[in-house]
């Protein structure tokens, strides 16, 4: 579910202009200083029903350790997810 839900959240994230979920994940990350190029998703909703949605599923994002948010490329995407949640 992990791989999946982050794998979807990157590849809509680099798009820039497409669906409206696209969006609402180009202003939900925060990118901190000592970790650039990764940034992190926090969990917002208020109720229950909203921790249903993909951004609130996106907390798995902190265990990434590569760049992905200055784009990147379908094959790395694939590798280096498969290395932090398939070994």
């Amino acid at each position: 579910m992990k791989y999946s839900n982050v794998k979807m959240a990157i590849t809509l994230y680099n798009l820039g202009h497409g669906p409206p979920l696209t969006q609402k994940l180009s202003e939900a990350p925060y990118t901190n200083n000592r970790r650039p190029g990764i940034a992190t998703i926090g969990d917002k909703p208020k109720l229950k029903i909203g921790k249903q949605s993909l951004i609130s599923r996106l907390n798995c994002l902190r265990d990434l350790n590569f760049d992905w948010t200055s784009g990147i490329k379908k094959n790395a995407l694939r590798v280096n997810l498969k290395k932090t949640f398939l070994v």
